[in-house]
């Protein structure tokens, strides 16, 4: 939605709206489909789908956040590896919790 692809040779070149530059390059000759929320990329092997990230996905992944989706996302992470930390994370985020789950469920999906 707020950039354009341009695909020449062997590469494939993402510009934002700020000028931001994301660089792919493929081993093989490609072709892309656009679609409403993003672009199919077909190459002789594959298909890959390129679209925006959430703000509330990169909210969550990008790194020292402290936002209280992170930190339940980290409670996640520590409860499956049977960690106690997942206690102190919960603790962190008690009066947000809710909020948190709401932004987690819409992220997962």
């Amino acid at each position: 939605m707020d950039s354009v692809l341009l695909y020449w040779d062997d590469m494939l070149l993402t510009v934002g709206y700020y000028g931001d530059l994301v660089r792919y390059l493929y081993d093989e000759p490609i072709i892309l489909i656009p679609e409403c929320d993003g672009a199919r990329i077909l190459s002789n092997l594959n298909m890959e789908f390129l679209q925006q990230v959430l703000a509330s996905t990169e909210s969550i992944f990008k790194i020292g956040s402290t936002e209280p989706t992170t930190l339940l996302y980290d409670a996640l992470d520590h409860f499956d590896r049977r960690n106690a930390k997942v206690d102190e994370n919960l603790r962190l985020i008690k009066t947000s919790l809710p909020e948190a789950v709401k932004v987690f469920r819409c992220c997962k999906t």
